[in-house]
C-alpha cells in the first residue's frame, strides 16, 4: 500500500510539496526510512531513508541527479575495467550503484562516516559483492579521531568542519585515516570523487603520493566552505597537473561559466589518460 502512495506522489502533477508529503509519510511508516529503490534495467536496489532530502531527490528523479549528470559522464568516459575509483563522500552510494548495475570500474572504494546513511550502503551493496569496498571512517591529513557534523534531513551536506550549510543538529565522533595509509593496503587509487563539504583541502594534505600516483581527481570546490583559497588549494599539485571545471553537460571547461557547476577535475600529463580530455574539452 505505501509503495502507491509515494508512488503516486511521485509521478502526481504536484509540482510542489512532494517531498514535503514523503518525508511526512516516513514518520508514520517505518519502511519508508529503509526503502528499496529500483531502478528499471538495474539488477541491485538503492536502499534509501526517505526521511531525508538527499534520498528524497533521488526517488522523486528516478535515480538520477542532475547536478551530478555531467560528473557521472566525465567518470564514464575516463572508465576501464582495469582501473579502480575511490569515491571519498559516497552518502547513499549514487555512483557505486550505477558503476556495479552498469559493470563500469574493477573496484569501488567508498568512504561515508554517517553510520545511518552507512547502514543502508551496507545493505545496498552486501559484503558478498566484493566489487565494492564499504568504510566508515573519514580521510584527512592524518590518522585522528574528529567530530563529524550533520542534519539527519541533509545528509549530503554532512562535514568534519562547522562552517558549511549544514545546519548541522547532530555530531557523533569519526575515524579519520589518510590515502596514503588506505593506499598501502590496497594499492594507488586511479579515479577519485572527493566531495567531502569544505573538508577536501585536508584530504589532499593527507596524500603525500599524489606526485607519485597522479591519478584523476574530481573535487567539489565550494569557496566558502573553504578556508584558504583554490590558489593555495593548487600548490599541493606539480606543473604537470592540468583542471577543468565540469559542465553539467558532461563537457570541461578551462573557464567556469554558468554551464558549469562547483566540480573541478585534476588530471596530470603523466596519466595515461590524459590524452581522452581532448575529446571531452569544450
Amino acid at each position: 500500500m505505501i509503495d502507491l502512495i509515494i508512488n503516486y506522489i511521485k509521478n502526481s502533477k504536484i509540482k510542489r510539496g512532494k517531498a514535503f508529503l514523503i518525508r511526512r509519510l516516513s514518520k508514520i511508516f517505518i519502511s519508508l526510512r529503509s526503502y528499496p529503490f529500483h531502478k528499471i534495467g538495474y539488477r541491485n536496489n538503492l536502499l534509501l531513508n526517505l526521511s531525508d532530502n538527499a534520498a528524497i531527490f533521488l526517488f522523486l528523479n528516478d535515480g538520477f541527479i542532475p547536478h551530478e549528470s555531467g560528473l557521472l559522464s566525465v567518470f564514464k568516459h575516463f572508465e576501464s575495467s582495469k582501473k579502480n575509483f575511490w569515491d571519498i563522500g559516497t552518502n547513499y552510494g549514487f555512483y557505486p550503484w550505477i558503476f556495479l548495475n552498469e559493470n563500469l570500474y574493477d573496484c569501488i572504494y567508498c568512504f561515508e562516516p554517517n553510520l545511518k546513511v552507512f547502514d543502508l550502503l551496507k545493505k545496498s551493496f552486501p559484503i558478498t559483492q566484493n566489487k565494492v569496498s564499504l568504510n566508515n571512517f573519514g580521510l584527512g591529513e592524518v590518522k585522528d579521531k574528529l567530530y563529524f557534523n550533520y542534519n539527519p534531513l541533509e545528509s549530503d551536506l554532512g562535514s568534519f568542519k562547522n562552517n558549511t550549510s549544514t545546519h548541522a543538529s547532530v555530531k557523533t565522533m569519526i575515524d579519520i585515516d589518510t590515502i596514503d595509509n588506505f593506499r598501502e593496503k590496497v594499492g594507488k587509487p586511479d579515479v577519485i570523487k572527493l566531495d567531502v563539504e569544505g573538508f577536501e583541502e585536508y584530504v589532499i594534505k593527507g596524500y603525500k603520493n599524489l606526485n607519485i600516483d597522479y591519478p584523476i581527481i574530481s573535487l567539489e570546490w565550494i569557496q566558502t566552505f573553504q578556508e584558504n583559497s583554490f590558489r593555495d588549494l593548487l600548490n599541493y599539485f606539480d606543473g604537470s597537473w592540468h583542471y577543468f571545471h565540469v559542465g553539467y553537460n558532461g563537457l570541461l571547461y578551462k573557464d567556469k561559466n554558468n554551464f558549469c557547476g562547483s566540480d573541478v577535475l585534476f588530471i596530470s600529463e603523466k596519466n595515461d589518460s590524459y590524452e581522452k580530455v581532448h575529446s571531452i574539452l569544450a
